[in-house]
Formats: structure tokens, C-alpha cells, sequence
């Protein structure tokens, strides 16, 4: 990653996919005026990814940015693209990695259109509340509140 800890950067191509072992990694879309509003939040034990951007093999519409120090599992898609034909089990596990994006990339769509910002908030702390003190409140404000300002 580079010295502001981006795994992908938007505009950028990019071939990987990422396995969160520790940390959290924001993604985040940049309009033409520099506003940041985040997508989402990425945590231990869940994939990180612009799967759009590896199937589609454009540049990333969105970053991907580690807000502490962070590890991840990296593969080229390309390469665990080639497993699937190897054996039906790697099949099946890149299925279930990919339900398991689309499952979150649904269940924050339904928060940003469902819920208040308070309620979102408060989903947030339940689910991230052991990194709460230790990432800028900002990237937590505004992920409830839409557009980041610092």
C-alpha cells in the first residue's frame, strides 16, 4: 500500500482482492470538488475489493484507504479467478466470498436509504465499537451523515 495506505485508489486500475486479517479500511468516492463521502466500512475477517472494477477491468470508481494500521491477505483476482476451473471447491468458495459482498453492499444501501443518521451511527458502534476511539470521528460522522468534511 502506499504512504497514505491505499489499497485501491479511484481512477486506478486494480487486480487485487484483499482479505482483512486486522485493522479497517474505509471506501470512498471523491466528486470533482474533493468532497469524500464514504461507501463503507471494511473490518477483520470481511473481503475488500472494486469487484466491479476487477470483472469489468476499468479503473476504480471508488478508493479503498486503511484508517490504521492494517493487514491484508492479497491474491490477483486473475489468479483466484483460475482456481475456480480447477477444482469445484474454489468455485464454491468464490461464490461465497462474492454472496457475502453483495450481502453487505445490500444491507448498506437499505441503512443509507432506511435509516436515520443516528440510527446508522449507532449501527455503526455495534459493529465496529472496539475501533470507535481509534479512527478520525470524522470518517465516522460522515459515513452516517453522507459528505466528509474535516
Amino acid at each position: 500500500m502506499d504512504t497514505q495506505r491505499h489499497f485501491v485508489r479511484a481512477g486506478e486500475p486494480t487486480a487485487d482482492i484483499g482479505f482483512c486479517v486486522q485493522g479497517l479500511f474505509r471506501l470512498y468516492y471523491t466528486t470533482p470538488d474533493g468532497t469524500e463521502y464514504n461507501k463503507n466500512f471494511c473490518g477483520q475477517n470481511e473481503y475488500v475489493a472494486s469487484y466491479s472494477t476487477l470483472l469489468m477491468k476499468k479503473p476504480a470508481y471508488f478508493s479503498i484507504q486503511a484508517l490504521m494500521d492494517s493487514e491484508l491477505l492479497v491474491v490477483r483476482f486473475q489468479d483466484f479467478e483460475a482456481l475456480f476451473d480447477r477444482h469445484p471447491c474454489w468455485e464454491k468458495l468464490g461464490r461465497k466470498i462474492f454472496e457475502r459482498m453483495f450481502i453487505s453492499k445490500e444491507k448498506r444501501e437499505r441503512e443509507l436509504l432506511m435509516l436515520s443518521a443516528e440510527e446508522r451511527y449507532r449501527q455503526f458502534l455495534g459493529q465496529y465499537k472496539h475501533l470507535e476511539n481509534r479512527i478520525p470521528q470524522y470518517h465516522i460522522a460522515a459515513s452516517w451523515a453522507l459528505p466528509l468534511s474535516r
